[in-house]
């Protein structure tokens, strides 16, 4: 009942907290991205119990930069040839190590350029300047995608998707986030008249894969060191990296896909 209490309260901490941030406007929302990039790095960079020495750190701080750069172009048009500055440190800064270069990839690649695309989202919908609808509508897909794959799961769930590398994740479960997450995505469009009801179904089909992708990349991960959650940030949750997981394999596509749809229809 503990567990329950804890994991349900941070629960709905978090929604408000990130959601509100969104609301709020650009800067607090860039704010609290910045904060989950640094907290989910220093996450991935321990979980090999990884000493942190000031070149790890410099490290991070080019996913910092990277996420900065964006929301400064987005907010005050600064050029984004200044995104090669980070990208030019994170060359320099990069381990020789084959499993150090990987996770130092990461940084940049899983965490910093997927959040970016996500802040960017803000600036998608063809209205002028900041619109804080597709933020929150896409991370409403992936909290839905999530809750009615759970249920679904426990509920109906028989046959196992990938017993050997996340044994909770059934076929079941599966199906039925997807179903919610295409029906929310109709309802979305309703409700907020943008782009079609058809580009809304297939965003909420991706995000769903996607979500699912994204989980299992994690799980990957976590298996590769030897650990349950990646961090004990968030009582009943885990870390960053497991509640976040999802969004960053979402974020990206469905940046591309509602940028192209309006470029097409414009």
């Amino acid at each position: 009942m503990k567990e329950i209490f804890q994991r349900t309260w941070t629960g709905i901490s978090l929604v408000v907290v990130f959601a509100g941030s969104i609301m709020l406007g650009p800067l607090p929302f860039l704010g609290v991205l910045l904060l989950i990039y640094t907290l989910g790095a220093l996450e991935l960079l321990r979980l090999e119990k990884a000493r942190l020495r000031a070149r790890e750190y410099l490290l991070i701080s080019t996913g910092l930069l990277f996420l900065l750069v964006i929301g400064l172009q987005a907010n005050y048009s600064v050029s984004l040839y200044f995104l090669l500055l980070p990208v030019m440190m994170w060359m320099v800064l990069s381990p020789k190590k084959r499993k150090d270069l990987y996770r130092a990839s990461l940084l940049l690649i899983w965490l910093a350029m997927p959040l970016s695309t996500y802040y960017a989202l803000a600036w998608v919908s063809g209205s002028a300047g900041y619109d804080p609808t597709l933020p929150l509508v896409v991370i409403i897909l992936v909290w839905i995608n999530d809750i009615f794959a759970y249920l679904g799961g426990s509920l109906l769930g028989r046959h196992q998707l990938t017993p050997g590398l996340s044994p909770g994740k059934t076929w079941e479960g599966t199906l039925s986030g997807l179903i919610f997450s295409m029906g929310a995505g109709y309802l979305i469009q309703l409700s907020t008249g943008l782009f079609s009801p058809g580009i809304w179904i297939l965003t909420g089909a991706l995000t769903a894969l996607l979500s699912l992708s994204g989980d299992l990349f994690e799980s990957a991960l976590k298996r590769s060191c030897g650990v349950k959650d990646t961090g004990r940030i968030l009582p009943g949750h885990g870390g960053i990296l497991d509640r976040f997981d999802s969004l960053l394999f979402v974020a990206p596509t469905a940046f591309l896909t509602l940028l192209l749809y309006q470029i097409l229809n414009a």
